[in-house]
C-alpha cells in the first residue's frame, strides 16, 4: 500500500487552484491543503486520516443515498469494497468563499481505480463542501455533498480505423471499431490476385477482469487468445492450447501505422499495417 506521506507528496505535486478565491489567503491555503490530505487519504486507503477531515458531526451527502452523519457511518461510507484501489483522486475548486469560521467550496472531483489489479477507469463528479473553522483552529468538513458525472469517454483505440498490410503475395485489409464497450474488427478478409480468400471477424473484450482476443474464421471454429501484457506501446495474447499461432504481439510505434506480430512454428510471422 502506498504511504500516507507519498500520497500526500503526489497531491500536493498536482494541487487544484481555486478559478475564484473570496476571503483570508491564509484560510483559504489551510482549506487547500485539507482538500488535497483527503484526496491523499484516499489514494493510500487511510480511511481514518480521510474521516479526520470532517468535523465530529460532519455530514456526507454521497451521490444516491441518504444523509450520512458522524465518524461511524462515515468510516463505513468510505471504506473501499475488497480489492478496490484509487490510484487518482482530486479535487478541481471552480471557487472558494471564506465568511468567517465558514467556507464555501465546490467544484468538480476526478481519480482513477483499480478493481483487484485491472482498471476501472476514470470518475469524476461535481462537489459542493462547506468548511468550518474549529475551536482548535483547523478547518474540517461540516457538510459535503457530491454527485457523479458520466465518465469521460476512454481515448480511441490505436488499432481504430481502416488498414492494410502487404503479406503472403496479396493484401491484409482490416476495419476496427468500438462498439458495445469492444474493439471489434468489422472487416477483415485477404485479397490476392483480385479474389478474397480468407476473412474472419474479431473481438477484443474484456470478461470478468481480463481481456480476451477472440477469432472466428470463414473456415469455421472459434480461437481465443488472453492478454498477457499490455502498455501504450503494444498488447500480447497468448493460448499455448492453439496449434498457430500461440502468441499475438500487437505493437504501436505512434502515427498511422501497427505491427502484428504471429508466433507459432517456425519463424514468426509480422504483418506490418498502414492507415487506408
Amino acid at each position: 500500500m502506498r504511504s500516507l506521506l507519498a500520497s500526500l507528496l503526489l497531491a500536493a505535486a498536482a494541487a487544484a487552484q481555486p478559478h475564484a478565491v473570496a476571503g483570508d489567503a491564509g484560510d483559504a491555503e489551510a482549506i487547500l491543503r485539507q482538500s488535497e490530505a483527503l484526496s491523499a487519504a484516499y489514494v493510500a486507503g487511510d480511511i481514518d486520516a480521510l474521516v479526520a477531515i470532517y468535523a465530529e458531526d460532519g455530514i456526507a451527502a454521497p451521490s444516491g443515498s441518504d444523509f450520512v452523519r458522524g465518524p461511524e457511518a462515515l468510516t463505513a461510507l468510505w471504506a473501499l469494497p475488497e480489492g478496490r484501489v484509487i490510484t487518482r483522486h482530486q479535487a478541481v475548486p471552480e471557487e472558494l468563499r471564506i465568511e468567517g469560521a465558514l467556507a464555501y467550496d465546490w467544484g468538480y472531483y476526478e481519480g482513477d481505480a483499480e478493481q483487484d489489479g485491472e482498471p476501472r477507469g476514470a470518475f469524476r463528479g461535481k462537489y459542493l463542501i462547506v468548511w468550518q473553522r474549529d475551536a482548535d483552529g483547523v478547518w474540517r468538513i461540516a457538510h459535503d455533498m457530491w454527485n457523479a458525472l458520466p465518465a469521460p469517454p476512454p481515448p480511441p483505440s490505436p488499432l481504430e480505423g481502416d488498414w492494410v498490410a502487404e503479406a503472403f503475395g496479396g493484401e491484409v485489409h482490416e476495419r476496427w471499431e468500438t462498439r458495445g464497450g469492444a474493439l471489434r474488427k468489422a472487416a477483415g478478409y485477404f485479397v490476392a490476385d483480385g479474389d478474397t480468400t480468407y476473412s474472419e471477424t474479431v473481438a477484443i473484450d474484456a470478461v470478468g477482469g481480463r481481456t480476451y482476443l477472440v477469432a472466428h474464421p470463414s473456415t469455421g471454429g472459434v480461437m481465443v487468445w488472453e492478454r498477457t501484457a499490455a502498455s501504450d506501446a503494444g498488447w500480447t495474447f497468448e493460448n499455448t492450447a492453439v496449434p498457430n499461432p500461440t502468441r499475438i504481439e500487437y505493437a504501436f510505434p505512434g502515427g498511422d501505422a501497427f505491427t502484428r506480430a504471429l508466433h507459432g512454428p517456425g519463424e514468426p510471422v509480422v504483418l506490418r499495417f498502414r492507415r487506408r
